[in-house]
């Protein structure tokens, strides 16, 4: 419920005569012309959603309101703006639970469902939309356990504009067909951003995953004809793709992968569609970026094709940004070196469309040293949408430089920070640093000093990171959950 501050008003009416009134009594909760409004009409959601008649809009003003409710008729719930206007459920169980056809969510922060519970929950229930909101289910957690919207027996939904972070999933998919997964953000969730289990025809599109073991995962032998296009994914731990327990039939299709532990996992997977991919992971940042395609057991994925044949067109496969061959009919495919990362017959020669700029990392040498010190930096970047625009500030007060590969001078001891900004053709820009560490002369830094201002303490405690996820992944896999409350397995 939303709690209100008393106050008091004064209404001069006729000749003189004053009224007053608690400023926290509300007009009768009805519905005028297909409208409700809280808190002004109605004290609480749930009561809007009680009095409100089929096809109905409740407006919600700014606010956090504390309540959890259900929604089990056809209403159309709009909140002022999704920053100010708070659903909290004070983790006490799943916040907005839906369970009529065709309702919609739009505007809002839906948050602290708490463990194991959901943010939103579609049950039973089509062609719901849920649009232009901030979803986190466990914000309390260190590790959250709850999913931000979870769809079980529905289909037709539209899940689309929305920013998901702090779930152990962003969005569950079960048993569910037609759903359109689009536009969203799915970063800092804790397991996975896309969980589609035994479910059918879903399309998962533009969207951008990282930060979380994995950004999408398909699961289960009834999962099929699925199509996950022209998404994001970046930095996952674990894997961009998992693809396990006989998913068949689906593809993947003009997505771009960077940075990630491995690119598409692929366990006990047939006859599955890849192509017009992309797959970037540099050198530089070995060895916490693993490998493109990983076969977890032998013999997974060989039915899978990882080309346009299958429709009929000209072959053209993915773009690896390791494939060393060549193209010697310069028809834009590569036909020497194959097949490229183990899998792909038909590797593109150069990324398939546009590629969003990101940054791998910069590389700076050295890294320490005594005054007067001469540091090379050059920042590694990924992207097609060029020229690119550099701006470096080497964190000491002097002119900022505009060049990829600059030179500095460090003339006084210190810690310093060294940044680089880089703007892509499109407007997109990204910032990166790295930490240099100057000494006096005949002064020494030790080792811990060095290690800690450089990051290589992070990048270490990274790849532990890694190895223990993985570790425990597997252990999850063996059948070692819990079951939620739409019936399927929730992983801890």
């Amino acid at each position: 419920m939303r709690l209100s501050i008393p106050l008091l008003l004064a209404l001069i009416i006729g000749g003189g005569f004053v009224l007053i009134i608690p400023a926290n009594v509300h007009a009768a909760c009805t519905s005028n012309m297909g409208r409700v409004y809280v808190p002004f009409n109605c004290n609480t959601i749930q009561q809007a959603v009680s009095t409100a008649n089929a096809n109905d809009t409740i407006f919600v003003s700014p606010g956090i309101y504390h309540e959890r409710f259900i929604v089990d008729k056809l209403v159309h719930l709009v909140g002022e703006a999704n920053t100010t206007t708070v659903l909290d459920g004070d983790a006490g169980g799943t916040v907005v639970t839906i369970t009529a056809t065709r309702v919609t969510i739009t505007g809002f922060t839906i948050t602290d469902a708490g463990p194991d519970s959901q943010a939103v929950q579609v049950r039973k229930a089509n062609f719901v939309s849920i649009n232009e909101s901030i979803i986190s289910s466990d914000i309390g957690s260190g590790r959250p356990l709850g999913a931000g919207v979870d769809l079980y027996l529905s289909n037709n939904t539209i899940v689309d504009g929305n920013t998901f972070t702090h779930n152990l999933y962003a969005l569950n998919i079960t048993r569910s067909a037609h759903n359109r997964i689009s536009n969203n953000r799915m970063v800092s969730n804790n397991l996975v951003g896309v969980e589609i289990v035994d479910s059918m025809d879903n399309l998962v599109f533009q969207n951008t995953f990282g930060n979380g073991e994995e950004g999408v995962e398909l699961t289960g032998s009834m999962t099929s004809f699925n199509n996950v296009t022209r998404n994001l994914v970046r930095g996952t731990s674990v894997a961009g793709v998992f693809i396990l327990a006989h998913p068949s039939d689906n593809t993947l299709l003009e997505n771009t992968f960077q940075f990630n532990h491995i690119g598409v996992n692929l366990q006990n997977t047939t006859l599955n569609t890849y192509y017009h991919n992309n797959f970037f992971c540099p050198s530089s940042i070995q060895p916490s970026c693993f490998r493109h395609v990983n076969h977890v057991f032998p013999g997974d994925g060989s039915s899978d094709i990882w080309d346009n044949r299958s429709l009929g067109g000209p072959r053209g496969g993915n773009y690896w940004d390791n494939y060393t061959g060549t193209d010697t009919n310069s028809d834009g495919i590569g036909n020497t070196n194959l097949p490229a990362d183990g899998v792909d017959s038909y590797p593109l020669m150069s990324p398939f469309g546009p590629i969003r700029l990101a940054i791998a990392g910069i590389i700076a040498s050295p890294l320490s040293g005594t005054a007067p010190l001469t540091v090379s930096f050059q920042v590694e970047v990924v992207g097609t949408l060029k020229p690119f625009v550099y701006a470096w500030n080497f964190g000491d007060a002097s002119a900022v430089q505009n060049s990829s590969s600059p030179t500095h001078v460090y003339s006084q001891p210190g810690n310093y920070t060294a940044q680089a900004f880089v703007q892509d053709s499109s407007g997109t820009a990204e910032l990166a640093r790295v930490n240099i560490v100057v000494s006096a002369k005949g002064s020494s830094t030790s080792l811990a000093t060095i290690l800690e201002a450089t990051g290589l303490v992070v990048g270490v405690a990274a790849i532990v990171g890694v190895l223990y996820l993985r570790r425990h992944r597997a252990q999850r896999r063996d059948g070692s959950s819990t079951t939620g409350v739409s019936g399927k397995k929730i992983r801890k």
